[in-house]
């Protein structure tokens, strides 16, 4: 991720945990724990993101997850645009 900070990828991750949480504004928002084949990232869903895709969230499933590579204090985060439950995964 460190190669695309500022661009839209798309990741692959299966769901380790997640802490839901508000904005300022009272408004359900999520952030998220996934891992691939090289590591855990972090990623967030902000209300719009939660509204529509929130309820897909469960563990034991594989995803396919789109966002905006971003970096705050020295740290990255996958700010989530689109998710998709996949049954299975190629090799």
């Amino acid at each position: 991720m460190p190669q695309h900070v500022g661009k839209f990828i798309t990741m692959v991750g299966w769901l380790i945990t997640e802490k839901s949480a508000q904005t300022y504004q009272g408004e359900p928002m999520e952030f998220a724990t996934f891992e691939d084949l090289t590591g855990l990232y972090d990623a967030t869903l902000f209300p719009e993101t939660y509204r529509r895709f929130g309820h897909l969230l469960s563990g034991g499933k594989p995803y396919l997850l789109e966002g905006c590579v971003e970096e705050e204090f020295h740290t990255l985060t996958l700010t989530l645009t689109k998710i998709w439950v996949t049954s299975r995964l190629s090799s």
